[in-house]
Formats: structure tokens, C-alpha cells, sequence
């Protein structure tokens, strides 16, 4: 039953085939979630564990990268701020690269 709550509230997350753990929020909403309410800035927690190195975890806001983490092991994790949010709503989402080429790709937040 939790396995289709989670897919149900979209806090889940693709791979490319390896075991990545992926960990994601926006203002404490987890990955899936449709944040509402007017914001000059969110907080963006993002934490990764990967099956190799992480090379870099990249930050999107719409289709434009906003950040972007170089990793030097195979943990990442850290924290930003972003002041830039459109009037009219964004969402971000997260995606990550080890240096076996392998993927993650985290379920959008909504900022509404």
C-alpha cells in the first residue's frame, strides 16, 4: 500500500538502472509535492548516495539549469537558495551523473 501511495504522490524517482538513493525538497515539500502561497525565496535540500562517484548533481528550475554540484566521492549532499522565482509558478527538479554514466532523476516540485 505505501509503494502506491508513493507513486500515487509522485515522491518517486527514475534511475537509469543503478541503486542511486535520491532525496530531494523544496521548502521541506518533498520531491512530487505542489507547493503553494507566494515566496521571495525557496530552500532547496538536495542529498544523494550513489552506487559509484558522483560526478555532478545538476538543479533545474523549468527546462534551465540553475545550479550545478560537482561531487568528488559518492555522497553529495547540500543546500541552496533561490530568489528567482517566476510571478506566474516554476517547478524544480534534480538530476544526477556518476561517472559510470549512470542516472537519477528526481519527481519535480511544483511551485504554484
Amino acid at each position: 500500500e505505501a509503494v502506491w501511495d508513493a507513486l500515487w504522490n509522485r515522491r518517486c524517482y527514475g534511475t537509469s538502472g543503478a541503486r542511486i538513493a535520491l532525496e530531494f525538497e523544496v521548502d521541506g515539500a518533498p520531491m512530487g509535492s505542489a507547493i503553494e502561497g507566494n515566496r521571495d525565496e525557496v530552500r532547496i535540500d538536495v542529498a544523494v548516495t550513489g552506487t559509484e562517484a558522483v560526478t555532478f548533481v545538476e538543479v533545474l528550475r523549468g527546462r534551465e539549469v540553475m545550479y550545478e554540484h560537482t561531487g568528488n566521492g559518492p555522497s553529495v549532499r547540500f543546500t541552496l537558495t533561490d530568489d528567482a522565482i517566476p510571478e506566474d509558478g516554476t517547478y524544480y527538479y534534480v538530476r544526477v551523473t556518476q561517472a559510470d554514466g549512470e542516472m537519477a532523476w528526481s519527481s519535480p516540485v511544483w511551485i504554484e
